[in-house]
């Protein structure tokens, strides 16, 4: 015994013998780790505060989630055409729609060879020739529209025509990492815990968004974008995953719905301040910087986060877990947490692991 104080007897509890915690009285044998809550408030303002500062992690998932929405864009677009190189200074987009067909994956067929003197008269030229000229696909490359953003994941790898299906497989690459990340994750998270976990995921997702920050265009560029997408979403899940376990549990069973639900509205804040990078930032690798730099912000919420008693006690770390309960109790202002009742507490959770282990081995 740890010093325990005069602890409440039962002679019929023997059955908690081997757990070191023999004789111990509880008020009711069912609950596990949450006996913690008769006497922690089920929810409270800190605890409240809590909850709102470990779902940033979700904030940023939503932001990495979202994010081919804005940094695969497609803009409209059109086949470049002879006159893009003759008037670069002149032809936009805008402008050299005139000079290629209506379907934006064709080219006009032979324009060089018809309109030969290609000056001044080349327009002029064209126009009486367009009637009559055939169209191919494209292979001169394509113009985008640049009104909105000025270059894209999409503008820079033409993703486009006969390209398009590349941008599904980064998608699908993407969406791939957010599978692999629940289930590779999820066992590290109950090894070294929820709040370290989470800490790792968000380190990571500004890890692999560095590269794409300082990658130049290279042919191969794009495969290397889809690589570190897959890794984001990996580590943008595993984020999410580890802030919504230790959101449930520091409430109460009482509130567990409503905060797993309200974690989901929270997701949602990602996704509108993505819009709102898009918005002001025209770039891709200039949205990549505020992707890389918005994981960084979780670093003070770690260091003022309190360590889940829940996984504490769940890895048999009963030591640190009484202590770490202790130290909540106090800061949530809680005078009645005495060693007596954190012995009901160890011994209620050891209960229940044992109760799990039986079931188990029945099976």
């Amino acid at each position: 015994m740890r010093g325990r104080g005069s602890s409440k007897i039962d002679p019929e509890e023997d059955g908690r013998k081997e757990n070191g915690l023999e004789n111990v009285k509880l008020e009711r044998d069912d609950l596990g780790f949450d006996y913690v809550f008769l006497r922690l408030p089920q929810v409270s303002g800190k605890q409240i505060a809590w909850f709102l500062l470990v779902n940033y992690c979700w904030i940023v998932a939503g932001m990495v989630q979202v994010g081919s929405v804005i940094l695969q864009a497609i803009p409209d677009y059109r086949c470049r055409a002879p006159a893009d190189e003759l008037f670069p200074d002149v032809i936009d987009y805008e402008k050299g729609l005139e000079f290629t067909p209506e379907d934006s994956c064709m080219q006009y067929a032979n324009v060089d060879s018809i309109c030969q003197d290609l000056t001044d008269d080349f327009v002029n030229c064209f126009k009486d020739e367009k009637p009559n000229l055939k169209t191919e696909s494209c292979d001169a490359g394509y113009i985008f529209d640049n009104s909105t953003f000025t270059r894209t994941v999409s503008t820079e790898y033409e993703l486009v025509c006969e390209n398009k299906e590349l941008d599904s497989a980064i998608s699908a690459i993407f969406m791939s990492g957010l599978f692999f990340g629940v289930f590779i994750f999820g066992p590290l998270m109950d090894k070294i815990g929820r709040r370290l976990a989470a800490l790792i995921a968000m380190m990571g997702i500004s890890a692999v968004s560095l590269p794409l920050v300082l990658i130049p265009y290279h042919e191969n560029g794009m495969w290397t974008y889809a690589a570190l997408r897959f890794l984001s979403g990996f580590f943008a899940i595993s984020a999410g995953t580890a802030s919504f376990v230790f959101t449930m549990e520091i409430v109460g069973p009482k509130y567990r719905t409503w905060f797993g639900s309200l974690t989901q509205g929270i997701f949602s804040v990602g996704y509108m301040l993505l819009s709102l990078i898009g918005y002001l930032l025209a770039d891709w690798q200039d949205q990549m910087i505020v992707i890389l730099i918005a994981p960084l912000l979780y670093i003070p919420i770690y260091l003022y986060l309190p360590t889940s008693i829940a996984w504490l006690f769940s890895s048999r770390k009963f030591d640190q877990a009484r202590s770490e309960t202790a130290k909540i109790a106090k800061c949530l202002k809680v005078d009645n947490c005495t060693e007596d009742f954190l012995d009901e507490l160890e011994a209620s959770v050891k209960l229940q692991q044992k109760v799990a282990m039986e079931k188990s081995t029945r099976k």
